[in-house]
């Protein structure tokens, strides 16, 4: 458990993104500081967004996009806040282009910076990266860990087609305890061979396992953002 002072005047900011990845967000925060109501009003500073408008445009980059997550980055930093989470992982390609140009001295629990400096740590050299199909193929991240001397591995095209779809049944409600057992049981077997990535809210909802080597991205934005208060 770790602590915070809630009665220190700022307080972190979130964008509401989608309302049950968000609510996994904030239930995940107030787990990590032993705090049990969700609305966590005392720490955190909810900013609404229009995120059908949002998830229309995703996951591909695009000035409307950009002009979109700029106004709402803006806002954000015009709240006083000590530090910023977004609860949605593909964002993060967008905030990284804008983020030089807005000029914020306020920080940002980023998931893959966050990540990087883990595994530096851990000495660790590669990862299998589990997330939406469109993450796992797309050069963001492998790209990004590349250059932090990571590499970045990806399951076969069929598993990756298996996990796509437990995406999309957790996001849908649909999924089931059978499917839920299946996907964690092929999440152990890669932990056989290898630290794994989860790059994605709907997998970490979906995730049961507790290992030293499965690097969870929203667990680390959450631990990044209550450590922002140190």
């Amino acid at each position: 458990m770790q602590s915070i002072d809630k009665n220190q005047h700022k307080k972190f900011g979130i964008l509401e993104l989608g309302l049950d990845s968000t609510a996994y967000y904030i239930q995940l925060f107030n787990t990590r500081i032993g705090h049990k109501n969700i609305n966590s009003s005392d720490y955190l500073t909810v900013v609404s967004t229009n995120f059908d408008k949002i998830n229309n445009l995703l996951p591909y980059a695009s000035a409307d996009l950009d002009a979109i997550i700029k106004k709402h980055l803006q806002e954000l930093a015009s709240l006083k806040i000590k530090g910023i989470i977004i609860p949605n992982i593909t964002l993060h390609e967008t905030i990284d282009k804008l983020w030089s140009s807005l000029n914020f001295d306020i920080p940002i629990a980023h998931p893959l910076f966050g990540t990087i400096k883990r595994m530096q740590k851990a000495n660790e050299k590669s990862a299998i990266l589990l997330g939406s199909k469109y993450t796992m193929n797309a050069n963001y991240i492998a790209e990004t860990f590349k250059n932090s001397g990571i590499k970045i591995l990806k399951p076969t095209e069929e598993q990756q087609d298996f996990i796509d779809f437990v995406r999309v049944e957790v996001y849908q409600k649909k999924d089931t305890k059978k499917l839920l057992k299946k996907f964690n049981n092929l999440v152990a077997s890669f932990l056989k061979e290898s630290p794994v990535i989860l790059a994605c809210t709907e997998l970490s909802i979906a995730n049961t396992i507790l290992d030293v080597n499965l690097f969870d991205f929203v667990t680390i934005q959450v631990d990044d953002l209550i450590n922002l208060n140190k």
